[in-house]
């Protein structure tokens, strides 16, 4: 059965930025110590025929050599860059069966979310780069950051939200329709629950990441 994924990282932006170009070894040695994901990542490199492994695109990353041609490649160094500069958040994902779910921007908006609806499926991390390109973009996985100083208008939204609203709401029929309710909710207690903990912690920011089958 075909399914996306959301992942909620904490995260300091500047952090993460400053690891490119820092020519620390250390970065290198300590990404590539989740090994467990690290063969993750290399199978589904290669299943999808790009030029670079894991280490390979890590190490262009610390160098500060940046190939336009490899942005998918780091975009997939994220989950574990993600892990240096912060911390994966509780729950550790939330899946969501089917796919489309980065077409829900619309019917957020529609439910009053209208926050949530202008950050959804927004693409706005163009890591490494500072800037977004259109040499360097990367259709999947969706990332994008929520900084921190949008964090307590996001939460208090969420946490004004009816379930209630729910009945009757018209959700893109990709998703199922009415039936995508349930795991409408679980996606909304997610992001809930990880604007939360960031709240929690000073200076960071969340750092999302939609990924699974588009």
């Amino acid at each position: 059965m075909a399914e996306q994924f959301l992942r909620g990282f904490a995260i300091s932006l500047e952090k993460l930025y400053a690891l490119v170009g820092s020519k620390r070894p250390a970065i290198l040695r300590r990404a590539l110590a989740a090994e467990e994901i690290v063969e993750e990542l290399d199978e589904l490199l290669s299943e999808w025929g790009e030029q670079l492994t894991v280490r390979q695109s890590l190490e262009e990353i610390v160098a500060g050599a940046l190939d336009r041609g490899h942005a998918y490649e780091y975009r997939r160094m994220l989950e574990l860059l993600a892990e240096l500069v912060g911390r994966a958040l509780e729950p550790v994902e939330v899946t969501l069966p089917g796919r489309g779910w980065q077409e829900l921007g619309a019917a957020l908006g529609g439910l009053g979310l209208r926050r949530l609806a202008r950050l959804w499926s927004k693409d706005n991390l163009p890591f490494p780069w500072r800037r977004a390109s259109s040499t360097s973009a990367v259709a999947w996985p969706i990332a994008t950051v929520v900084r921190a100083g949008d964090l307590a208008p996001l939460l208090e939204e969420l946490r004004a939200f009816d379930p209630k609203q729910l009945v009757g709401a018209s959700l893109p029929a990709r998703l199922g329709g009415a039936e995508a309710s349930a795991d409408l909710l679980s996606l909304l207690a997610g992001v809930t629950s990880w604007l939360r903990a960031c709240s929690r912690g000073a200076g960071k920011d969340l750092l999302l990441l939609l990924d699974g089958q588009q």
